[in-house]
C-alpha cells in the first residue's frame, strides 16, 4: 500500500535534467514553493476545482527512491495488483 500511495502524495512532480547546476535549481524550487502559496494561483485552482499542494523537492526524491529501490519480489507482487 505504501508503493500504490505515493502516485498520492507525490502527484506531478516537475523534473529537470541531471546535471542541474546548484543556484538554478534553488531558484527553481524556491519558485514552485512560492507559487504554492500565492493566493492567485489557489484562487484559480479552486475555480478550476483542484487543488494546488505543494511538495518539498527533498521529500518527493525521497518517495521515488523508496519506490524504485524495492527487491524484486516486493515488485513483482506489486505488479500482479496495478497495472499501468
Amino acid at each position: 500500500m505504501a508503493m500504490f500511495s505515493i502516485a498520492d502524495r507525490v502527484g506531478r512532480p516537475f523534473l529537470g535534467p541531471p546535471g542541474i547546476p546548484a543556484e538554478p535549481l534553488k531558484i527553481l524550487r524556491e519558485a514552485f514553493a512560492k507559487a504554492a502559496d500565492d493566493p492567485e494561483l489557489i484562487k484559480e485552482a479552486e475555480k478550476a476545482m483542484m487543488e494546488v499542494d505543494y511538495i518539498p523537492a527533498d521529500e518527493c526524491l525521497k518517495e521515488m527512491q523508496f519506490f524504485f529501490n524495492q527487491p524484486p519480489e516486493v515488485v513483482n507482487e506489486f505488479k500482479k495488483h496495478i497495472k499501468f
